[in-house]
């Protein structure tokens, strides 16, 4: 048996993940999620003939009973044939995993919860709960914003969660444990602002030492090129003091999209 084969028989487990689109899309919507930069096809090309627009006709249209490298317009109508449910049932079933984690809180309104895609797949979710969000979905409520925060994450059935600081504020997380009067500090600027999103050090500090303090894991998304972060402030080896600092913990901390 070659190493390769024995892999391919080996059960998966997708530690990050997130939900699929609930409904079908037309192209532009598909080219859309393609890509995480601003414009769909630059220089009048078009993203089914990049990198992975060729691997999508290469390894999903077979999925779909197409051939390998079909046109897009022959991929986009068997989509549109099958609809969507049964081409989410299909491209998820195909990946041979046993379990997914999942990052709830990346458009929630469009995409499958976890216990969704669990219905849909057959396949065991968990749920990895994005700090931000958490913290987004409480700060306007009356009361201290820290215990709102930990009241919201004992109500989950986690596994771990996520923090996207790397788009807010960038990675220069300093190691100190915030104290609860910082917090309650940057908590009030923060309501004053009249914003709903969550870009202050101190709180998303304060975000992962609760995850941490609840034995949580923390994955940090630190970035790959999205255009709406700095990848100067993305370097990983900001995060030195605050990985030092909670090393003691023996909570585990991944770095996701790193190369």
């Amino acid at each position: 048996m070659t190493i390769l084969s024995c892999v391919a028989d080996q059960p998966l487990i997708d530690h990050h993940c997130h939900g699929l689109i609930r409904t079908d899309l037309d192209r532009t919507s598909f080219e859309e999620l393609l890509t995480e930069a601003d414009t769909v096809s630059p220089l009048g090309t078009t993203l089914f003939d990049s990198t992975i627009g060729l691997a999508v006709r290469r390894w999903c249209a077979p999925v779909l009973d197409l051939p390998p490298h079909a046109s897009a317009d022959d991929y986009l109508t068997r989509r549109a044939e099958l609809g969507a449910t049964e081409v989410n049932r299909r491209m998820v079933a195909t990946t041979g995993s046993t379990d997914l984690l999942v990052d709830s809180g990346f458009r929630p309104d469009q995409l499958t919860t976890p216990d969704e895609l669990a219905t849909l797949t057959g396949i065991r979710t968990h749920e990895i709960v994005r700090l931000e969000t958490l913290a987004e979905s409480v700060i306007h409520n009356g009361g201290d914003f820290a215990t709102n925060c930990a009241e919201a994450l004992a109500k989950l059935d986690a596994i771990g969660c996520k923090s996207i600081a790397a788009y807010r504020t960038g990675l220069r997380l300093s190691g100190t444990r915030p104290t609860d009067a910082e917090v309650r500090k940057a908590a009030d600027r923060w309501r004053q602002s009249g914003t709903t999103r969550l870009a202050d050090e101190t709180l998303h500090r304060f975000l992962i030492w609760l995850a941490i303090d609840n034995g949580l894991p923390v994955q940090f998304h630190v970035g790959y090129g999205d255009a709406d972060l700095n990848l100067r402030e993305c370097d990983p080896l900001l995060l030195t003091d605050l990985l030092r600092a909670t090393q003691h913990t023996g909570v585990p901390i991944m770095l996701l999209h790193n190369y």
